[in-house]
């Protein structure tokens, strides 16, 4: 899941949060986007998603869909346009953030 934490000097930033044990996720190697397919599913139909960090999704039953969060964010980018640089400049104080 998404969330927005709360960081130093009041200023709040979305972060990833594990669906399961509520963990922040800090890498997102270490996670995955996960679920399930229905039947009768078709192109163009939306599937809901899930982010479990590595510790909780190991040993989890299958049947399940999973990619490893750092690929998912790369298809997210390329899916959604998304223009690293030019978000990148239109964010002022991103380096209070960390």
């Amino acid at each position: 899941m998404i969330t927005m934490k709360l960081h130093k000097g009041g200023l709040t930033g979305p972060v990833f949060t594990c669906d399961f044990c509520g963990g922040t996720i800090t890498d997102a190697a270490d996670a995955n986007a996960t679920w399930t397919p229905k039947d009768g599913e078709r192109e163009g139909d939306s599937i809901p998603f899930r982010v479990i960090c590595k510790d909780c999704d190991r040993g989890r039953a299958g049947g399940r869909c999973w990619q490893q969060l750092d690929h998912f964010l790369v298809y997210l980018e390329h899916n959604s346009n998304f223009d690293r640089t030019k978000a990148i400049q239109g964010v002022n104080g991103l380096a209070r953030l960390a």
